[in-house]
C-alpha cells in the first residue's frame, strides 16, 4: 500500500477522523481548500505522535511517509463523492427555479 492508501485507510476507519474529515467536505468551498484542511488534519495527527520525541530514524521515517501522501487524490476521492452531487443538485435547482 501506498502513503496515500494508507492514511485514506486510516481516515476511513477512525470514527474521529472521519467524521472530521466529513465535516471538512462540507464546510470547504472547493476540492483546493479540502485538501488543505484534510493535509492539516493530519499533520496534527503526526505531530501528536512525534512531538515529544527526539530526532530518530522513526520521526524521520514518518516525516518521509507523511510528505509522500497525495492529499489531492484523498479529497478529490471525497469531494467527488460527497459534494458533486450536491453541488449538482444545487445548480439544477437554480435552473428550475
Amino acid at each position: 500500500m501506498t502513503p496515500t492508501q494508507l492514511v485514506n485507510l486510516w481516515i476511513a476507519n477512525d470514527e474521529n477522523l472521519y467524521r472530521c474529515v466529513m465535516t471538512l467536505v462540507h464546510v470547504s468551498r472547493s476540492w483546493w481548500e479540502l485538501e488543505q484542511g484534510v493535509r492539516d488534519l493530519i499533520d496534527g495527527e503526526l505531530y501528536v505522535l512525534t512531538d515529544d520525541q527526539p530526532a530518530s530514524v522513526g520521526t524521520d521515517l514518518l516525516s518521509h511517509a507523511f510528505n509522500q501522501v497525495d492529499f489531492r487524490d484523498i479529497a478529490m476521492d471525497y469531494w467527488s463523492e460527497y459534494r458533486e452531487p450536491l453541488d449538482y443538485a444545487y445548480d439544477k435547482q437554480e435552473v428550475s427555479s
